[in-house]
This record gives C-alpha cells, structure tokens and sequence, in this order.
C-alpha cells in the first residue's frame, strides 16, 4: 500500500500536465496493450485478474515480457500501466477479469 501512495505521489509532481496522465488508467491500458493483445492475432489475451499486484510489477521488472515494450510504451505510461494492473490485480478490492481482447 505505501509504494502505491508514493508511486502516486511521483505521478502527480513529475508528470503533472501530461496528457496521458488525464486518460483514465484503463484507457492507457487498452490503448496500449490492446495494440498487439487483439483477436487475430497470436498474442495471449491480458487479465488483470490473472495475476496479483506484486507479480505483475515482478513480471515486468524481471523482462518477462517477450517483446522489448520501451519503443511502444513510455516510462510515464508503463507506470499507468503497473497502477491499472496492480488496481484490478486478483488481490485487488476491485478485480478485473474482463480480458483484452474483449
């Protein structure tokens, strides 16, 4: 709980003004990890639901993703990210599971 409070508090002094930061965390999501997480294609589908907070920040942190994500998604919005996945995480109070792709 406390890394989220400061993860947050960063948010709001660094990157204040940033548009993307005015889109609401899911569309962030969506957007982003919806650009290749789609029907058609061979890419598994995302549920936030599927993991708990901490694993999905390990997840990342440890390069588990198989494609390299820095050229398409940017260090503000990886935060968003990790805070969406981490909001709707199985543990989460208010777990998603609804998939990308819908």
């Amino acid at each position: 709980m406390r890394w989220r409070v400061v993860t947050l508090v960063w948010l709001v002094l660094t990157v204040s003004g940033n548009p993307v930061i005015a889109a609401d965390n899911s569309v962030v999501f969506v957007e982003k990890c919806g650009a290749c997480h789609k029907r058609g294609t061979a890419v598994a589908p995302i549920n936030p639901a599927d993991k708990a907070g901490l694993v999905w920040v390990k997840y990342f942190q440890r390069k588990r993703h198989p494609v390299e994500l820095k050229s398409r998604i940017t260090e503000d919005e990886m935060v968003i990210i990790l805070d969406y996945l981490d909001e709707h995480a199985a543990d989460s109070e208010v777990p998603v599971a609804a998939a990308i792709p819908k």
